[in-house]
């Protein structure tokens, strides 16, 4: 059966007090945050809908919430216990060997920081949570789940068709060299010279 596109009206906000383009060098300052990274690309217009793959403790989306006015989010993250053989060890982060009490407590903190915002927390797998969500409907799409070339690959593969013409495709820790994963082979391998490196480790390539 079909699944029923998710619908992303915003809610009610309570109140509260050259193809090849030239390419950046990847900036190493650590004062600039992934979260900078994205809001220089995708701006701040009204009505921006975006999806973060890999939300974690919510330390990105808090910031885009914060700084990008009416902001639709999608949250996608399993927020479980890594399973043993998943892909996620490949990725080799730490994230994989946290208790599940771990990952209760980031799944509410996010519930938390996103509870007056426009969002729609998907808590299951990034591939399965792709099927819920039209395709060009998104204006950019951030991947900082599986950092495992495998992991990396699906993500791009599912998530790309749900981005707008004109909107980003991106994601984090493109080389970097104090995370042992493979990002990079399958960043490149998707987009070739298409992409642009920013701060942070971050990564971007535009829609066409």
């Amino acid at each position: 059966m079909r699944k029923q596109p998710i619908q992303t009206a915003p809610i009610r906000k309570k109140k509260r007090q050259p193809v090849k383009q030239e390419q950046k060098p990847v900036n190493r300052n650590r004062t600039l945050k992934r979260w900078d990274a994205i809001i220089e690309k995708v701006g701040k217009q009204p009505g921006l809908i975006g999806a973060e793959i890999g939300v974690d403790t919510g330390k990105t989306c808090k910031v885009l919430f914060e700084r990008i006015p009416g902001i639709f989010l999608f949250l996608v993250d399993r927020w479980i216990e890594t399973p043993e053989g998943d892909s996620y060890y490949q990725g080799a982060r730490k994230l994989c060997h946290e208790p599940q009490e771990y990952f209760n407590k980031a799944y509410n903190k996010v519930v938390k920081i996103a509870e007056n915002h426009n969002h729609k927390i998907l808590k299951m797998d990034s591939v399965e949570a792709a099927e819920f969500i039209e395709d060009q409907s998104i204006d950019f799409c951030f991947i900082d789940g599986d950092h495992s070339y495998i992991g990396t690959k699906r993500d791009i593969e599912a998530w790309l068709p749900k981005v707008k013409v004109g909107g980003w495709i991106c994601g984090h820790d493109y080389d970097n060299k104090n995370t042992i994963g493979d990002v990079k082979t399958a960043v490149d391998e998707a987009f070739g010279d298409d992409i642009e490196l920013s701060y942070n480790t971050t990564w971007f390539h535009k829609v066409k």
